[in-house]
């Protein structure tokens, strides 16, 4: 276990990411503790990546890719608690914009450059979203009114959550071929199962996230084999990791 220190202040750091060659991503307090900046840790030495505006502002990297692309989110003015997800490439970081509305968070990205996140609608509800090519497309949700997408794989599949109809509980859901799919519908009846957010996803279509199992919090992976068209599991296995978890804490209305 390797202590990858900080940018210079005592306030702590946080790692979230890593890539095939070892570069982490997270925050970490800079010098005096006035804010967190993201970072990478690669080859014994942490950079500050900075941020969409001054070294007052704060920002995280949630992501990196085997190309060293970097995502996360930044706040835009120093106070308002208003803040747009990044993508950094090249030494810059890129403002992604929102759809529509105030604010958007970017927690993945694939080898190809595609990120996913969450970003505010003209409406104001918060809908997950896939940028690529230079352009943020809303994803929708399962009927309520909010969504995230948390991982993406190298074949453009996507998994996160979202409220369903009436915008009482949050279900886990696989975006595939432009269809986003609840995944508790491709449970046999009967599996004790509800699943509540997905995490990451492989390239082999393996999920990862939380959820309940026979009412209880447990974690689960679920192997799942797909058509391009629409989702067709051919096979699920599904595994509590225990009552007592650790759940990441994300931002949720």
């Amino acid at each position: 276990m390797t202590d990858i220190g900080t940018l210079g202040g005592n306030g702590g750091t946080a790692a979230y990411g890593i890539n095939a060659s070892a570069d982490v991503v997270g925050a970490s307090f800079t010098s005096g503790n006035a804010s967190s900046h993201a970072f990478v840790y690669s080859g014994g030495t942490m950079t500050d990546i900075g941020t969409l505006g001054g070294s007052d502002l704060t920002s995280v990297a949630y992501g990196v890719n085997n190309a060293g692309q970097v995502v996360g989110s930044s706040t835009l003015t120093n106070g308002s608690g208003t803040c747009h997800a990044f993508l950094y490439s090249g030494s810059v970081m890129a403002d992604l914009g929102t759809l529509g509305g105030s604010d958007s968070e970017a927690w993945g990205v694939n080898n190809s450059g595609q990120v996913v996140g969450d970003a505010s609608t003209a409406g104001g509800a918060a809908h997950a979203f896939l940028y690529s090519g230079g352009v943020m497309t809303d994803l929708g949700t399962l009927g309520g009114n909010y969504s995230e997408a948390l991982g993406i794989n190298d074949a453009g599949q996507i998994v996160g959550d979202s409220l369903v109809a009436g915008n009482i509980t949050y279900d886990a859901f696989l975006y595939s071929g432009g269809v986003m799919t609840d995944l508790n519908s491709l449970l046999p009846v009967g599996s004790g199962w509800q699943l509540s957010q997905a995490f990451s996803i492989n390239g082999s279509g393996q999920i990862v996230g939380d959820g309940l199992f026979d009412g209880q919090p447990a974690a689960f992976l679920l192997d799942t084999s797909e058509s391009s068209s629409s989702p067709e599991p051919c096979s699920l296995a599904l595994v509590a990791a225990g009552v007592g978890f650790l759940a990441l804490v994300r931002k949720r209305p």
